[in-house]
């Protein structure tokens, strides 16, 4: 059961962090192969663990799970984490993958639903035996109203707080092979906001930045934001648990690069090379000219010279 529930919180992390949407400024907007990259850390069950985190733009939809016509953003999520520990003569090793979507408001910054697939290896070993236990956990959360719609990252101010009540649907599966489960519970939750500093520098393997700092408390702990305007996204979030208030979960960017840009440098790129070709036909195709040859104005202009010298020579007297 101890296993079940270190999973499990590994995903509810990773839910958390995912429920930060892009929060491009208004009038922004996102290009198919927008991207950013995540190192991850955490523990699971005693066993200190890292990966990474990679959230892919992949355009505009309606929500297919209701009537609803307003377009969203969607996000394809993906990554893997691993780690091992020795304690007592019994090594412990973690490993998985996951996968899912993220769904936030076009053109905004609320967390609309996250739908996160988990699937993970635990295996303990003494040397002698070991015991393999893998897991297959289904998490996914729609947020009503959406999650975080009080932020505004072109107007955010130190000192500003906000409360947001917020409908959460539930929907979840586990199995490890002997013990299995499905849930699907409404339940409400509050989560209180404050920003706690603008213009915070912070420097981490995709660059240095200036942050927004926003604090998000709610039940079950609470997270520290560090949002840069110019980067779309979160540069940093740290999760700290509610029994001690310890780091619990670290997500930090490491690399992250826009769509648009590519293509931009593309079409550059292709640009420049037509150029140099269509240089290089002209050049070749151009009439070349002899060292001992003579422009036709030249030409003319000695003949008219040549027909002057005749006339005057015939008008000398014998």
């Amino acid at each position: 059961m101890v296993c079940i529930t270190a999973i499990r919180a590994l995903v509810v992390a990773l839910v958390c962090v995912f429920c930060y949407p892009s929060v491009f400024a208004s009038g922004h907007g996102f290009s198919n192969g927008d991207r950013w990259v995540y190192d991850i850390e955490t523990i699971i069950g005693g066993t200190p663990v890292w990966g990474e985190l990679v959230y892919s733009y992949l355009g505009s939809q309606q929500p297919y799970w209701d009537d609803s016509d307003e377009p969203m953003d969607v996000f394809k999520i993906t990554g893997f984490f691993e780690g091992s520990s020795f304690v007592a003569g019994v090594e412990t090793s973690v490993s998985g993958v996951y996968d899912g979507y993220g769904y936030t408001v076009q053109g905004g910054i609320a967390t609309i639903r996250n739908d996160i697939a988990t699937f993970a290896n635990m295996t303990h070993s003494n040397g002698t035996l070991s015991l393999a236990t893998i897991f297959d956990i289904h998490e996914e959360v729609t947020y009503t109203p959406p999650l975080m719609s009080g932020f505004d990252g072109d107007s955010a101010s130190l000192g500003d707080t906000w409360n947001e009540t917020v409908e959460k649907q539930l929907i979840s599966s586990f199995d490890d092979g002997s013990v299995s489960y499905n849930e699907d519970t409404f339940f409400e939750e509050l989560y209180e906001f404050s920003v706690d500093s603008v213009n915070e520098p912070i420097e981490t393997d995709a660059g240095e930045f200036s942050c927004i700092i926003v604090n998000m408390s709610y039940e079950s702990g609470n997270e520290v934001i560090w949002y840069c305007p110019a980067v779309g996204r979160p540069v940093r979030i740290e999760r700290y648990c509610s029994e001690d208030y310890e780091s619990c979960f670290v997500a930090e960017l490491s690399e992250y690069s826009f769509g648009g840009d590519g293509i931009a440098l593309m079409v550059l790129i292709v640009g420049l090379g037509v150029g140099v070709i269509i240089l290089v036909l002209v050049a070749f195709m151009a009439p070349k000219r002899s060292s001992g040859a003579i422009p036709p104005e030249e030409q003319d202009a000695k003949n008219e010279e040549s027909d002057d010298e005749e006339a005057g020579e015939e008008l000398k007297p014998g």
